[in-house]
């Protein structure tokens, strides 16, 4: 796969700089034809190579005949589980720049909108910064499913050109004030980030500066920025739309005993002689409360047996957090030591002089129940590789479980086709670029930073004897992100991240990108966000950052419904 993303990105920046300058020759209509067939050809082979070539040649085309033969392309190995193929195609589709060609692409994302097909296309164009993207985007939001009217407004609220802001007036115009009234906000705070001023709270407002506006000149538009706290280390740092800004700002806002996180702690290693800060490493495999401190989430570390007392309630918290731990019968004998048997240092096995000091701090049946209330009644629990042993699948049993557990391996990780425009992988698969020009329509030229996607480019470490995942409704379960590497594997579903929904009544059907459940106010019950492995194992800063975007996004869903419900 990393062979497969160096050659294909490799290929990015030399098309990307023939397209714009002019400098490819205009193929005869026979040369689309015999690119048809080289690509049909590689397809059947399995060359990843000639798919490669093939679909940036048509690409380097740059015309709406060259886009018709990619989308086709890329409808029928939609279904194939090729994943390099799949990504290879829309990575192409990202080049092209003629109005016509990306007029094409925007009726096959609002033909396929509640398909896989229309929000992976959508999410991919975040690559494409084009000045006619700005129209494909706009009409997204008028014609769009939820979801994607959410990323329309993330890349809208990225594009600093004066057609942007034309866009997102114009949509403005069209949204019903009661039906549409989220969106209405989130295109308000969209316009208020790109312009780093607020220009009015109602749509009245905003269209009368409009007009008053709207022959300036394009730089006097964009003087002012909207400022970010650069400092915490972690992926708040790279939060430049306005939308999640603001998301995030308001997690900030909620009180501390609003957020908790389980950590394991164990009644027998205190009798041990063994200090604190050993009995947490050793039964804690991660703390995200470290990760929360860094991120500046006000929460609460409630250790097991506080949570394990029948008088502890979570009934008024908003998320809850659980550390992957030891939870397993173990030893706890401080003369112990690990041996070197596959998963040994999970599962407690051990030798050494004197007798076993058998020790367990798995919750109790009540408290996976308690667990199990909590989201039923509208809660958030966030859980981490062998937390899916110790209470999902108990608390929530027959909607994912495992059949086995992994060695320790890097792997690569993609979004699960479908779910890249899933509001819990934003800012997941973006990377922050260098500042770089960026034409509007005319002659003026604005120097902006723009988020480039890294498909493909994030691996991810799985922990030894980490248990996979395996879907058993696939109906109400939604997979976030795959492995190629673990899908090849027989019987492997490949996740890395899968969420679902949960009412009085169990698991609910995923809600299509358009219905109204799909909105957070909207929804029944609470919600569970699973992964595999956990904070700290990730090798690079920016793999890191995936998992920190996933929890950043969960939080923010959680504190939109706690601030609706409490009409704060």
């Amino acid at each position: 796969m990393k062979n497969f993303i160096s050659r294909f990105y490799w290929s990015i920046p030399l098309l990307t700089a023939l397209v714009i300058t002019g400098l490819t020759d205009l193929p005869a209509k026979d040369e689309l034809s015999q690119t048809e067939t080289d690509l049909t050809s590689a397809i059947q082979k399995n060359d990843l190579n000639k798919v490669i070539a093939a679909t940036s040649y048509a690409a380097g085309i740059n015309n709406e005949k060259a886009a018709k033969l990619l989308l086709k392309h890329l409808s029928k190995i939609a279904t194939a589980d090729k994943y390099e193929f799949y990504w290879a195609i829309l990575k192409s589709i990202t080049l092209f720049t003629d109005e016509k060609a990306l007029e094409t692409v925007g009726d096959f994302i609002i033909t396929n909108k509640d398909k896989p097909l229309g929000e992976d296309t959508l999410f991919i164009m975040k690559d494409n910064h084009s000045p006619a993207t700005v129209k494909l985007l706009g009409a997204v939001l008028e014609k769009g499913t939820h979801q994607q009217k959410d990323l329309a407004l993330d890349y809208l609220g990225q594009i600093r050109t004066k057609a942007a802001i034309a866009a997102l007036v114009e949509i403005l115009k069209h949204f019903d004030e009661k039906k549409d009234e989220r969106l209405i906000k989130q295109t308000i705070e969209t316009l208020q980030g790109l312009l780093g001023q607020s220009i009015g709270q109602t749509v009245s407002s905003i269209i009368q500066w409009w007009n008053e506006h709207q022959n300036d000149d394009e730089k006097t538009f964009f003087q002012k920025n909207i400022s970010v706290d650069r400092t915490t280390g972690t992926a708040v740092d790279q939060i430049t739309e306005a939308v999640r800004l603001n998301g995030y700002n308001k997690i900030t806002q909620l009180p501390k005993d609003k957020i908790i996180v389980i950590s394991s702690d164990c009644a027998g290693c205190k009798k041990t002689g063994r200090k604190e800060e050993e009995i947490q490493s050793l039964h804690n495999f991660d703390q995200i409360e470290q990760i929360l401190t860094k991120m500046r989430v006000p929460h609460t570390v409630v250790k097991k047996s506080e949570f394990d007392s029948p008088g502890y309630s979570i009934n008024d918290k908003i998320v809850v957090l659980m550390n992957c731990n030891q939870f397993m019968d173990h030893c706890v004998n401080p003369a112990h030591h690990g041996t070197e048997r596959p998963g040994a240092w999970r599962m407690g096995t051990c030798e050494g002089p004197g007798e076993h000091m058998n020790a367990s701090t798995k919750l109790s049946d009540k408290s996976t129940k308690k667990i199990q209330d909590f989201v039923a009644g509208g809660g958030y629990f966030f859980s981490e590789d062998a937390v899916l042993e110790e209470v999902l699948v108990h608390a929530f049993k027959g909607i994912i479980s495992f059949n086995k557990h992994y060695p320790k391996k890097n792997v690569t990780v993609l979004p699960a086709p479908g779910s890249s425009a899933h509001s819990y992988l934003k800012g997941v698969f973006e990377k922050v670029s260098s500042a770089k020009p960026q034409t509007s329509d005319r002659s003026d030229t604005v120097a902006v930073k723009l988020k480039d996607l890294n498909i493909g480019e994030s691996q991810w470490q799985v922990d030894d004897q980490s248990p996979n995942i395996n879907i058993e409704k696939s109906r109400e379960v939604t997979v976030l992100l795959v492995s190629p590497e673990l899908k090849l594997e027989a019987g492997d579903s490949g996740a890395i991240a899968v969420t679902f929904n949960y009412n009085q009544s169990g698991a609910v059907l995923t809600p299509t990108a358009n219905s109204e459940k799909y909105l957070p106010t909207k929804k029944t019950g609470g919600t569970v966000l699973h992964v595999l492995s956990h904070f700290g194992k990730q090798k690079e800063a920016s793999d890191e950052f995936v998992l920190q975007n996933l929890l950043l996004n969960f939080l923010m869903e959680a504190a939109e419904r706690y601030y609706a419900r409490t009409k704060k």
